[in-house]
């Protein structure tokens, strides 16, 4: 299962973070597995793991929170085609894709117009900031 984080926060740049491996951490050291060199991030802000056929998303005592939906995490929650994860101001659009290779339909709130466009590397993104 691969797991797609888009978002168009970053200085309006597009801006994804593929999941494929878990356990799969984001913060702003360099040694995460995804490092997000931004201030709101904390070191180690928050974790992916895999349980059977589901993606938990855990906030680490991130001191801007971790998010989904809305709803600031206060234990380990499975993410789905669709939810919202924000990582403090910064909001990402998740897309799944099962092992299957298939991606689930988006829901009629996200129309494929919606979806950022892919870039090739995270490090071109956030050297613009």
């Amino acid at each position: 299962m691969k797991i797609f984080l888009q978002t168009r926060w970053a200085a309006n740049e597009n801006l994804e973070i593929v999941i494929q491996r878990f356990p799969f951490v984001i913060g702003r050291r360099s040694d995460s597995d995804c490092a997000l060199p931004l201030p709101f991030v904390s070191r180690r802000h928050c974790q992916f793991t895999r349980s059977g056929q589901h993606v938990l998303v855990q906030d680490l005592e991130s001191y801007n929170g971790t998010y989904v939906n809305g709803i600031r995490l206060t234990s380990p929650l499975p993410i789905s085609q669709g939810d919202q994860l924000s990582i403090g101001p910064c909001a990402f659009r998740v897309m799944v894709v099962h092992d299957t290779g298939e991606t689930p339909a988006l829901s009629p709130a996200l129309s494929t117009s919606e979806s950022p466009a892919v870039k090739n590397s995270l490090t071109d993104d956030l050297s613009t900031m």
